[in-house]
């Protein structure tokens, strides 16, 4: 369909197509293909009379998401591919949330208050050129929930929400109505379902750092740490050992960290994966078994238990998976939620609930951003209120704030025309 429209408005004179191509030659170089206003199109939208707040997505599209993965015979690549389906109650009740979820996004202005253009350039953290831009803007904010292998018990997490695609920094920025925000996530989410799940609270009856293990090979203990945190959690998600490992290769080259004096061969990370299984023995034969699928049905049913904890104070939260954004003033509110969703999802006892829920919620919740407002008050009011600082003094540009002057004059207006 889109291919159709951008060769309808070529024909019509409102766009100059540049047609790319593909050298398949040895070292031969393609190219995108191009596509710019004319300015004839660009004369349409100066005469428009509708504001830029009113371009969103179809009120229709749809939400719930149903997918598969089969191999494409011809490139031998794994594909995904949509499936239809019959609606069920359960449907209907899913894509009725996401639909007052996103109407919500849509009455909220969410931003990131230091960009002075509406997009973030990610760089490839190895060669420091652009990957890709993210659009940081009032447009970009719908959201789904996608299903995985043809399995509504599969996968399930809320995707399409900027905030999920900029850098973690950059998201200390994000203001939502204006204001400030606070990131809260679950510490070592799967590790402590996988526990939870077998009826051990970790952080009440094992409590250690579930990353904390010896290797010998690597004297920087923040790198150790790196590497084990990220080993245990590509074998959470992997199918086999070898997947774990590559994956955790790829990771080490993404984010280019470096390990002085060790080689990620599959020989090395077979032993510190032992490690790990030696240390977490309970939950051993859940690793390498492709159980991350199946954690993260369990995970979204958390997420939504917290969005609409919120949706019923008229608040977005906004979930990157395992953690979440509020406004800074509702911190101790996100905490409750996160509190809520997980003794209710995972079914624990009201007589052992204070308990267990008082130990999660020491050890198993974490600010990840600079947005705190109260971590520091009692041990360090000093650095409670240096951050205070930091956060009043937190940059606003003048893209950011013509936009939220003029969302609030939008939504004025419309308040003022409605009966």
């Amino acid at each position: 369909m889109l291919i159709e429209v951008v060769k309808e408005l070529d024909v019509l004179g409102l766009i100059e197509l540049h047609l790319g191509f593909n050298d398949r030659r040895i070292n031969g170089k393609g190219r995108l293909t191009r596509i710019c206003p004319t300015e004839k199109l660009i004369s349409y939208f100066r005469k428009a009379n509708f504001s830029i707040f009113e371009i969103n997505t179809h009120s229709n599209k749809e939400t719930i998401i149903l997918k598969d993965k089969e191999k494409d015979k011809d490139k031998d690549k794994k594909d995904p591919k949509y499936i239809e389906y019959k609606d069920t109650k359960e449907t209907l009740r899913m894509r009725s949330f996401l639909k007052d979820y996103n109407q919500l996004l849509q009455d909220t202005h969410i931003d990131c208050c230091s960009l002075d253009r509406p997009y973030e350039s990610r760089r490839d953290t190895k060669t420091k050129k652009i990957k890709k831009l993210v659009g940081v803007n009032q447009q970009n904010k719908f959201t789904e929930r996608s299903f995985a292998r043809g399995s509504w018990s599969l996968g399930g997490r809320f995707y399409g929400g900027w905030w999920q695609n900029i850098s973690r920094e950059l998201r200390q920025d994000i203001r939502i109505n204006g204001e400030r925000t606070i990131e809260i996530d679950y510490s070592g989410l799967h590790i402590t379902l996988l526990y939870a799940l077998k009826d051990i609270s970790y952080f009440q009856e094992v409590g250690s750092d579930p990353y904390d293990i010896v290797i010998p090979q690597i004297n920087d203990a923040d790198k150790r740490r790196w590497l084990v945190k990220n080993l245990l959690l590509m074998a959470i998600n992997a199918k086999t050992e070898k997947k774990a490992f590559s994956a955790l290769r790829n990771k080490t080259y993404e984010n280019n960290i470096k390990l002085s004096g060790v080689s990620l061969t599959n020989e090395f990370l077979d032993e510190v994966l032992q490690k790990i299984k030696k240390k977490h023995i309970i939950i051993s034969d859940d690793l390498c078994s492709d159980a991350g699928v199946k954690l993260q049905f369990t995970d979204s049913k958390i997420t939504e238990h917290i969005l609409k904890y919120f949706m019923d104070m008229g608040i977005a939260v906004l979930s990157v998976h395992d953690s979440y954004i509020v406004p800074e003033r509702l911190s101790d509110h996100l905490r409750d939620a996160m509190m809520d969703a997980w003794s209710e999802v995972l079914g624990i006892k009201p007589d052992e609930s204070q308990e267990y829920l008082e130990s999660l919620l020491r050890m198993a919740t974490n600010v990840k951003q600079i947005g705190y407002v109260d971590e520091l008050l009692d041990i360090d009011p000093k650095g409670h209120e240096e951050i205070i600082q930091i956060k009043k003094k937190q940059r606003e540009s003048p893209r950011y704030l013509s936009s939220f002057k003029a969302f609030c004059e939008e939504k004025m207006d419309k308040n003022s025309k409605s009966p």
